[in-house]
């Protein structure tokens, strides 16, 4: 087997080409990313001072109508900006619930597992008994 050196190098060149040209696309790529990051945090902090603002500024609104329950419901979340106390207080029930609902489901399949183990083991204890009984009459 022959080797030309001039049109290995020739080939290599080319791929060499390629992965530059990849390599430069990918830099250009992740520096778009980069921006678009930027973009959307400074957009989202924007958006939680605006939000915060304008609904401090509509719960007092309310609170001078004198409807504190109106109040009540537009106050923005101490907790997570651009969100209202409101539905942060639902969203937290929610998820209590659902954790209070999984723990009793691990907590129902775990006593059911038990049960099933201490079944199995009386069933063991059971044929331990008839083998014992059938080896002493067997005698």
């Amino acid at each position: 087997m022959k080797v030309d050196p001039e049109e290995l190098i020739t080939e290599l060149k080319s791929e060499v080409e390629q992965l530059r040209a990849s390599d430069n696309d990918l830099r250009l790529a992740r520096r778009k990313v980069q921006k678009s990051r930027k973009d959307k945090n400074r957009a989202v902090k924007e958006h939680s001072q605006l939000f915060l603002r304008l609904s401090r500024m509509f719960e007092n609104f309310y609170l001078i109508a004198g409807e504190p329950e109106l109040a009540e419901q537009i106050r923005p979340s101490g907790r997570r900006p651009g969100r209202r106390a409101v539905e942060v207080a639902d969203e937290d029930a929610a998820r209590q619930e659902a954790a209070a609902r999984s723990d009793a489901e691990q907590e129902s399949t775990g006593e059911s597992e038990a049960e099933q183990s201490a079944s199995e083991e009386s069933t063991g204890d059971e044929q331990a008994a008839d083998s014992a009984a059938s080896t002493g009459a067997a005698s």
